[in-house]
């Protein structure tokens, strides 16, 4: 053990350093608001659960759970995959798994008990340093060496964790893998049989103490419940596979000519040509199923599968076999399943009855035409096995245009082959318009009727007015959530909002009404989407929403039709040959064949790649599966070109396009506000062609009298600027390295819209469901806006909080900043008086504020120059106070006059290391919620100054950077600070107020603006009691007393210690009265006199002013402390009465008495008969004796000689008055 430490140890410092690294790295929307959120879901289950109220959630990593993947799961969830061995950091490989898994965590309903040791700490610390009230019970390097103490203090701290828990609950079972709960199995795990061990442990079996109960399926709709990391792994994980899928789907299709697609069968299309496979996760990184002894082999073949591409449906088989579901299970959902179907065999009948296992041989492209020919459409839908994203298309085949080949050419594709393109556009746009709908209200009633009307409307004005009687009856409209499992759960259900949200609408059976008999098939259109909600609080008092939604499907194309007649072909190739001809209809070859993209606004249309040829009078675009597109300059309305005046951005070309043109145009780049752009890459071949070849002679006026302009950015309309903004982010995501880790969102940013915008938005509403104030938002939402409060600020009386525990010196650093500062303006001081015990509680913040305004106010009256000086407060908070509750106290002063007259300026902590910790590594409450970020902004330490490689510093610091990494560290020895750069960061006016440290209070403490945040309670249960008297103490005895309790402090549960002593009083060798601060921990013992003089009556807690009563006082700050107890304590500091001496008798004298008595008179003469031999004392009789024959008579005069003197003692004693310490 101890050379595997020293090695573990060896290296810790560059794990540490490792460790922290990959807390970033890992997940890139990882942040500490995020860790404290997931923790608040677990403790919600002990607070709101339907079930018999709990005390705590029980999670025991490794050996001493016998590797229980419940609690492992449970870990991976509030680390982040910390003990996911798929994304372990390579530095923890090197650590024994039984170090590495040495935890054990206890979530309370307000706090939480962490055991550790010192080697995995450094990899815990990212993740856990900033949870609320975190107990954290850890040995340090040197204490750990000793493996029997490491042991020990296991099993002790295990059984302090749980001392005030009657009901626990354990994961017992992992997603997946159900187990009966058995709690004679978790008696057999090993530290909880080491609870019955006597003497460190509890003394008796731990599930006859505590009741125990399974957590698992609770926890598991808690892991189901998507957040900014959970979602950032959805899209760089999940959506990619899921995106592979398609991508293996339309290879079929791509790779094959036009002939070659009429021979392919629903069968083949869901199966590729390729032999290799995409990698799928299964949510392995959850449940770690590669460390599950017996489920290895569901994992292997999923390990094996190395990217590439993986067929529908064995993608989705083999999810529904390792998730253990099969097709008649009532997990299953069909209409979730995947599905290829064509042309005429897609109607409802063979939707409804599909089955993904036996798809169809028999129906191919060129037969699946209800006229007995090519199918015009497919429909596909592919679905996540065992995740939430599911999506349907439908795609053509056949082109919807005709290329433009000259003036005399007139050619259109007949209304017939346009009819199914019309209906699922209008599809698109009333699912897309459902989910916007949606998102705002939410209301499935409203959503489905605003899908309807937009269905309906638009083919209004696709002049499909016939059809809209026969399909509004064949209309079916769904919205469904389902959670990371792919199943449906309620919409009603709260956790609903933070799941993924499918839209879907199906058209079935569209008849043929252009002449042919039976029906066309059906359209399916739907999109997986997630929304995001803040509720807002505005100035008037009402509550509103800001609401955002992400399409997560967007990645999949809306729009794609292949061309499959061999006369589209053939049209195609001859306008290709035309333009190859010196002269023709487009005017001659400026710059040809290069890559560039296609973008219009249209709902159905995405950037699309293909090679674009510029000509004279016009242009052509050779879409890969499109064919040919020539637009003249004859039916252009507007040419226009944007490069934002710089060679990095993104040049467009802007056609705004006459009607003409649209039969010539594919359908899905026709836009209502008729107008196409074409992007020109930086740096490709083509955009620097354009500017030499091109630029100069479509400046001119051509036949066509069209010239091309050069725009501003204010010049472009808003859609256009939408997508230049689009075609931006392709460019930013193909100029990205591909090993930039950190760069994984912005990836899909080009296809998903808004991206960006949504993961801040998503960010904060997924922290809290408590509102936050309109005025807030844009910070929130890290939004440019005119922030504005620094002026209005400038009017506000500015509050300074100094906060500390008992003994860090706060008081002296308050002292220390009045007194350098007194010049520069006038202070009002709040701080607990000495012998005020009482709570911090909010009545006397709110008399204090509203006393030092109405001061104000009388002095403004008098308008002296003195009374016009700033006016500047300090607050020093009292106790274990968490300072959250005295921003909240401010806050929510009752009178708006008051609150809007103050801001807080800046909160400082004192911390003194050497008492910062009760033992071990087991700090003091509330010490690390005092260095809170988003709160906190400077933490002063008060001693160690001048050794700041102090271990124990460096530790603390440590610690403390991770629970707020933008807090300053000032070095003050005893609170003295002297550095004019400390005094202005401490007395700063704004640093409360920055957008990042609201954004961040807001995320770290929801509800703290409006006081619904609880700070919780403290534990262990610190106590001051105030001990009044009217005697003076002897100054030796209280000093000694004093000294000695340093030795008294006893380990866990700690009741009894004391840790702090601040009194004033007398002592019996002086008149005069003494302030006393003595710190237990650090055995400091100060004595300062008091000069007398008139002192302010003290401020109570219920806001009155009260007389100090007269007399002594001494306060004891500790551990569930008894006052009759510290009467006692103190009784013996003072001058003790003298006490009658016991008259002594015959039994009560000692043998050395007697000896002595004997050797003072043994040469007395003795009485008659009786003589001395020299050795005894002899008679005539012969009897002898050892002592004098009138031993007795000596012994009777010495008696009544003592006596005498005890007799004259007793009788002084009596006359004197005796006084109890604690009589008035």
């Amino acid at each position: 053990m101890l050379s595997m430490l020293q090695e573990a140890t060896a290296g810790r410092e560059r794990r540490a350093a490792g460790a922290w690294r990959g807390s970033g790295a890992r997940f890139q929307s990882f942040s500490a608001s995020l860790s404290c959120s997931r923790l608040r879901r677990v403790q919600a289950l002990l607070n709101y659960s339907n079930k018999q109220k709990s005390d705590g959630i029980l999670c025991i990593l490794g050996i001493d759970s016998r590797y229980n993947e419940g609690c492992r799961e449970l870990a991976n969830y509030l680390l982040f995959d910390l003990y996911n061995q798929t994304n372990i950091d390579s530095d923890v490989t090197d650590l024994p798994e039984e170090v590495f898994d040495d935890v054990i965590i206890l979530i309370k309903s307000e706090s939480v008990h962490l055991y550790c040791n010192p080697i995995n700490y450094n990899y815990l610390l990212p993740y856990m340093a900033y949870w609320k009230n975190l107990h954290l019970h850890c040995l340090t390097v040197k204490e750990y060496e000793d493996e029997e103490l490491a042991e020990e203090f296991k099993i002790t701290s295990f059984v302090n964790m749980v001392q005030d828990c009657c009901r626990i609950q354990v994961p017992y079972s992992f997603q997946g893998h159900v187990r009966s709960f058995d709690m004679f199995i978790v008696e057999k795990w090993p530290i909880v049989q080491a609870f019955a061990l006597e003497g460190i442990g509890g003394g008796e079996f731990f599930t006859m103490k505590h009741e125990m109960f399974d957590a698992s399926e609770e926890l598991w709709q808690v892991y189901s419940s998507l957040d900014p990391v959970s979602l950032e792994v959805l899209i760089t994980e999940d959506l990619v596979a899921f995106e592979k899928q398609w991508d293996s789907f339309f290879s079929n299709f791509d790779i094959e000519n036009s002939s070659s697609i009429l021979d392919l069968s629903e069968a083949q299309s869901g199966e590729p040509l390729a032999s290799r496979y995409t990698t799928y996760s299964w949510k392995s990184r959850q449940m770690g199923c590669k460390l599950l002894h017996g489920f290895q082999h569901q994992c292997s073949f999923m390990d094996q599968l190395a990217g590439g591409m993986m067929p529908f449906r064995t993608y989705f088989s083999h999810g529904l076999i390792t998730s253990q579901i099969t097709e008649k299970s009532s997990l299953f959902s069909t209409h979730r399943q995947p599905f290829v179907l064509f042309g005429c065999h897609s109607i409802k009948e063979n939707l409804n009855s599909y089955s993904f296992s036996f798809p169809s041989e028999g129906h191919l492209v060129r037969n699946t035409n209800n006229r007995g020919g090519t199918a015009r459409h497919m429909v596909v839908q592919c679905s996540s096995p065992r995740g939430p994203l599911a999506c349907s298309r439908t795609y053509f085949f056949g082109n919807t245009h005709v290329p433009y080949m000259s003036e005399d050419s007139n050619q259109q594709k007949n209304d017939d082959f346009l009819v199914l393109p019309q209906i699922y556009i209008a599809v698109v746009e009333a699912v897309l318009a459902s989910i916007r709908c949606y998102v705002e209200t939410p209301s499935i009633k409203i959503a489905k009727e605003i899908a309807e009307d937009v269905f309906l409307s638009t083919l209004d004005c696709y002049g499909l007015g016939h059809y809209k009687a026969i399909l509004r009856s064949k209309l079916c409209f769904l919205i469904e959530a389902v959670n990371n499992h792919g199943t449906i759960i309620s919409l009603e259900s709260h956790s609903s909002k933070f799941h993924i949200k499918t839209a879907s609408m199906t058209v079935y059976d569209i008849p043929d009404l252009t002449g042919g008999k039976g029906t066309l098939g059906s359209i399916v259109f739907s999109e997986s989407f997630l929304e995001s909600k803040i509720f807002l609080k505005e100035k008037d008092g009402t509550m509103s929403t800001d609401n955002n939604y992400i399409i997560l499907s967007a990645i999949v194309p809306r729009y794609v039709s292949w061309m499959v007649e061999d006369a589209e072909v053939k049209l195609s190739e001859e306008v290709q040959q035309i333009l190859k001809m010196k002269e023709h209809f487009l005017g001659t070859l400026l710059v040809g064949g290069d890559s560039a993209y296609i973008y219009s606004g249209s709902s159905v249309a995405r950037p699309e790649e293909g090679k674009l040829l510029i000509f004279s009078e016009g242009i052509v675009f050779i879409h890969p599966r499109s064919g040919s597109m020539t637009i003249s300059k004859n039916h252009m309305a507007a040419l226009k070109y944007y490069d934002g005046n710089s060679p990095g951005v993104v040049g467009v070309l802007i056609i705004e396009y006459k009607k003409s043109l649209l039969p010539h145009l594919p359908i899905h780049l026709h836009s209502t506000s008729n107008c196409l752009m074409f992007a020109l890459m930086p740096g490709s071949r083509i955009y620097k062609s354009f500017y030499a070849q091109v630029m100069s002679t479509w400046q001119k006026m051509g036949k066509s009298a069209i010239a091309l302009k050069i725009c501003q950015r204010d010049q472009l309309s808003e859609e256009q600027k939408q997508l230049h903004c689009n075609l931006e982010k392709v460019f930013e995501v193909q100029s990205r390295a591909k090993n930039e880790e950190r760069s994984r969102l912005k990836q899909f940013s080009a296809d998903m819209l808004g991206l960006d915008v949504f993961v801040q938005h998503f960010a904060v509403s997924s922290m809290s469901h408590e509102p936050v104030r309109r005025s807030d938002l844009p910070i929130l939402l890290q939004q440019p806006s005119s922030f504005s409060s620094e002026s209005d600020d400038q009017n506000k009386m500015v509050i300074t909080i100094v906060a500390g525990l008992p003994g860090s010196y706060k008081e002296e650093l308050c002292t220390y900043i009045v007194n350098l500062t007194q010049e520069h303006g006038r202070w009002s001081v709040y701080r607990q008086m000495l012998d005020n015990c009482e709570p911090f509680n909010y009545g006397q913040i709110h008399h204090f504020l509203s006393s030092v305004l109405e001061a104000q106010r009388n002095r403004t009256v008098r308008q002296s120059v003195y009374s016009r000086r700033k006016v500047r407060l300090l607050i020093v908070t009292p106790g274990y106070t968490d300072v959250i509750d005295v921003v909240q106290a401010i806050q929510l002063h009752p009178d708006p006059e008051v609150q809007s007259a103050f801001v807080i300026g800046a909160v400082t902590t004192c911390i003194d290391p050497q008492c910062s910790t009760m033992e071990h590594r087991l700090l003091f409450p509330k010490l690390l919620d005092q260095c809170s970020q988003g709160v906190v902004s400077n933490v002063v330490f008060t001693s160690l100054t001048s050794e700041q490689r102090h271990p124990l510093l460096v530790h603390l610091q440590k610690l403390i950077r991770a629970a707020n990494p933008r807090t300053a560290f000032i070095l003050t020895e005893k609170g003295a600070v002297t550095r004019n750069a400390d005094i202005e960061m401490i007395l700063s006016g704004s640093s409360f107020s920055e957008p990042f440290m609201l954004r961040t209070r807001y995320l770290m403490f929801p509800g703290w603006w409006n006081g619904k945040f609880r700070s919780g309670p403290i534990f262990p249960q610190m106590t001051q009691i105030c001990i009044r008297f009217s005697c003076s103490l002897d100054k030796a005895r209280f000093v000694t007393k004093c000294k000695a309790l340093k030795n008294a402090l006893k380990s866990s549960p700690f009741c009894g210690n004391i840790y702090h002593i601040r009194a004033q009083l007398k002592f019996s060798d002086s008149e005069k009265r003494f302030e006393i601060c003595h710190n237990i921990q650090t055995n400091i013992f100060t004595a300062h006199p008091l000069e007398d003089g008139p002192s302010p009556p003290p401020l109570q807690g219920d806001g009155r002013l009260k007389r100090k009563p007269l007399g002594s006082f001494v306060v004891f700050i500790g551990c569930m402390l008894k006052e009759e107890s510290l009467k006692d304590w103190l009784r013996q500091c003072a001058r003790q009465k003298l006490v009658k001496k016991p008259l002594k008798t015959f039994e009560t004298l000692t043998k050395q008495e007697i000896k002595n008595i004997h050797i003072k008179r043994h040469l007395e003469l003795p009485p008659p008969g009786w003589f001395y031999n020299g050795n005894q004392f002899v008679n005539f009789f012969g009897e002898k004796s050892d002592y004098h024959p009138l031993m007795d008579t000596f012994i009777e005069e010495y008696l009544l000689e003592v006596n005498k003197d005890t007799e004259k003692h007793n009788a002084e004693v009596e006359k004197q008055e005796s006084h109890d310490l604690f009589e008035p």
